[in-house]
């Protein structure tokens, strides 16, 4: 699937790009508390997100899309030893030039090239209360939806799961399963 191979191959550039020096490269879903707080706890860092697709041709379900890479950094210093970085930590900005230049023309195979769009401060009241600079790149990458849909590679998935302890007596399980199909 396109997403997904834009997703792999973003963090994998990042990976390799950065290598060790940072601490966590992953995607996430979304800007909420908890993820941002993993973001916090794991600085410097690298943070993939889909973040929109705008249909171009729904005739042929062409998808223009855009992604965002976070380069979060952290200094017990202030925000400027952050940003800079230093001999034992990597700055915002030195993660944020390296992966603009390794993502900008990044081909992923039978899916996408993808573009930087744009680099900027991503500063909020959550970044500044807890101490880090974070460096958005806004990637973009046209992709192709596929027409059909293989369902037999999806598995079945709980729509609902809910246990409870009423009184002290055995935990009762509910559980219900639905098929994936199209």
């Amino acid at each position: 699937m396109a997403i997904a191979a834009i997703a792999d191959a973003l963090e994998q550039t990042a990976r390799t790009t950065l290598g060790g020096t940072v601490r966590q490269v992953e995607t996430i879903e979304a800007w909420t508390g908890a993820v941002l707080d993993r973001m916090a706890a794991h600085a410097p860092g690298v943070f993939v997100a889909y973040t929109v697709g705008t249909a171009r041709d729904a005739s042929v379900l062409i998808v223009d899309s855009q992604w965002s890479v976070f380069a979060v950094s952290r200094h017990a210093g202030r925000a400027a030893a952050a940003l800079r970085g230093g001999q034992q930590e990597i700055g915002a900005w030195t993660m944020a030039e390296l992966l603009g230049a390794a993502m900008h023309g990044l081909r992923v195979p039978d899916v996408a090239t993808v573009e930087v769009q744009r680099m900027a401060p991503q500063v909020d009241e959550w970044t500044v209360k807890n101490g880090l600079v974070v460096y958005r790149l806004t990637l973009a990458a046209r992709i192709s939806l596929p027409r059909q849909v293989d369902a037999s590679r999806i598995g079945d998935f709980i729509t609902f799961h809910g246990e409870s302890d009423v009184g002290g007596d055995a935990p009762f399980v509910s559980e219900f399963n639905l098929p994936q199909t199209p």
